[in-house]
């Protein structure tokens, strides 16, 4: 609709939009895109002061840069980012927007808006926009603790990985090798039999095999210590060891300067690599694995392709839902969505490509403790000025 009369709001519309907004537990509004005004120096709008529980003379509601001031200082350049995405909006189309403001007890809460096309100027530009904003703070708090819970299960289950695989290492290997030795003198004392001795060559190859092959799970299962050196790090000293072993060919690529996922973040996409890879080397028969990890600026992107036989997407489907033997894959797809993340799996020409995204905001969602609001305030960065277009 193109609109280029004011929004007249009077008093009785503006009490409708509250009504509604408080049936829908939200906030219901209208804004003008086009307005030449900026968010330091505007006033809290109703809509906001409600959701907040800021009343109308609250002196933290009122007067320039009120607005500004009681966003969070690390979504305030979010700001002008999502009014230019706005304005790019098709009708029918919804642009959210998630971010962090202080309530007036003192705490951040988070919000989130749900925005679409209510106008247009004359030359069909987007003027205003419909919006519905509600406080989303307990559903986050609620996604903050499984992904807490995920991250521990991650952190749990790499310490018995690492357990395992030094148990493998320590002990079992040393079995082997006693066999070994007990074989040499087995082979010492059957004489010069052909039988006897192709049998003994069997079993010695055998042994071989298993020796080599728990030598590699060993590995696959003892991770470099990611906490200490980071992704990048850890992953290219694993991959080294892992092409060492395996007589795979590994390429190694990242792309875009490092991206801080935490602690969760990063050690679950470390854990989708080394599951990708074992089902490389055990399952694929391929020759070549390629392996790039994508910095971007809302997310870091993990890439395992390999040249082996693959599957057809009527394959991959059942791995993906759980529902094909084996619970690996479903597994880590669980795990990787609970961190906010999502895993796909892709058949390619030659092999599968397996890939992961884990948003950047994980690393800064999680606030430390509340504190009063004065003394946040006092700790907060200089406020620059945000235009709102």
């Amino acid at each position: 609709m193109a609109d280029d009369a004011p929004v007249m709001l009077d008093s009785r519309r503006e009490a409708l939009f509250r009504q509604l907004a408080l049936i829908n537990g939200g906030a219901l509004y209208v804004y003008d895109i086009t307005e030449p005004r900026r968010f330091d120096q505007s006033t809290l709008p109703p809509y906001l002061a409600d959701l907040l529980g800021y009343p109308e003379d609250h002196p933290k509601a009122v007067g320039p840069g009120a607005m500004f001031r009681l966003f969070h200082p690390h979504d305030r350049p979010l700001i002008a980012r999502h009014l230019r995405a706005a304005a790019k909006l098709s009708d029918g189309d919804f642009a959210t927007f998630h971010w962090r403001m202080r309530h007036v007890d003192g705490s951040w809460r988070w919000l989130e808006a749900r925005e679409r096309v209510f106008s247009r100027n004359r030359a069909g530009q987007v003027r205003r926009l419909l919006g519905f904003a509600s406080d989303i703070s307990e559903r986050r708090r609620l996604s903050d603790s499984l992904a807490g819970a995920t991250g521990a299960l991650l952190l749990a289950e790499a310490h018995e990985r690492r357990r395992i695989g030094r148990e493998l290492h320590d002990s079992t290997t040393q079995h082997l090798v006693a066999i070994d030795l007990t074989m040499s003198r087995l082979e010492q004392r059957i004489g010069d039999d052909p039988t006897d001795r192709a049998i003994v060559q069997d079993i010695r190859a055998a042994l071989t095999a298993a020796h080599r092959e728990i030598r590699t799970f060993s590995y696959l299962l003892h991770p470099p210590n990611l906490e200490r050196v980071g992704l990048e790090a850890a992953l290219n000293q694993f991959l080294e060891g892992f092409q060492r072993r395996t007589g795979l060919r590994v390429r190694f690529q990242v792309q875009g300067p490092p991206r801080a996922l935490g602690q969760h973040g990063e050690l679950g996409l470390f854990r989708l690599a080394q599951e990708a890879l074992t089902n490389v080397h055990r399952h694929a028969h391929a020759r070549e694995v390629d392996i790039r990890l994508i910095h971007r600026a809302t997310e870091t992107v993990l890439e395992v392709g390999d040249d082996g036989v693959g599957l057809s997407p009527a394959e991959i489907a059942p791995l993906l839902s759980g529902h094909a033997a084996g619970v690996g894959v479903a597994s880590m797809k669980a795990r990787i969505e609970d961190l906010g993340g999502a895993l796909e799996i892709l058949p390619q020409l030659k092999g599968l490509l397996v890939r992961a995204a884990m948003p950047r905001r994980r690393a800064g969602d999680a606030l430390p403790p509340l504190q009063p609001a004065a003394r946040q305030d006092r700790c907060d960065p200089p406020e620059p000025s945000i235009a709102a277009q």
